[in-house]
């Protein structure tokens, strides 16, 4: 009968003992950096943890920035896109996706040199790109499929 009156005690007594610890944040904002000449809104972001990118979809620029966490510094900045809205690196293929809402396509760029290595049509407004690395899968969707 004891025990049971310990164990019912000690189950009274956890919860609050628990609750009192203070939570950490979430998040800690560790540092800024400044992306220079984005003009509109940017929107989706993708990382190359291996180099240290971070890919800035630039929507109002039809730019993608490519920025090194590293140094904080905005690398480089790709142009030619057409309202990039989705951005996801895919490290198995070593390649960058970009999806651009303006003409439906999702641009490929390899991931050593950022160069253009291949372009999917989708037909429709393209305005989600991400990398799932349970199953290694790299996925879109469009304004339209998104509807359905």
């Amino acid at each position: 009968m004891l025990g049971w009156a310990l164990l019912l005690a000690a189950s009274l007594i956890w919860p609050a003992a628990t609750a009192a610890q203070p939570a950490s944040p979430p998040l800690i904002l560790e540092a800024k950096i400044p992306l220079g000449e984005v003009s509109g809104r940017i929107d989706h972001l993708g990382i190359d943890g291996k180099r240290h990118r971070l890919f800035v979809a630039e929507l109002g620029n039809n730019s993608v920035g490519v920025v090194d966490l590293a140094t904080g510094r905005v690398l480089r900045r790709i142009t030619g896109m057409s309202e990039p809205q989705g951005v996801a690196y895919v490290p198995f293929a070593d390649s960058v996706f970009v999806a651009n809402a303006g003409d439906g396509s999702v641009r490929v760029l390899r991931g050593e040199d950022l160069a253009p290595i291949g372009r999917i049509e989708l037909g429709d407004d393209a305005t989600m790109c991400a990398w799932t690395p349970r199953t290694s899968g790299c996925w879109w969707a469009t304004a339209r499929a998104r509807l359905r």
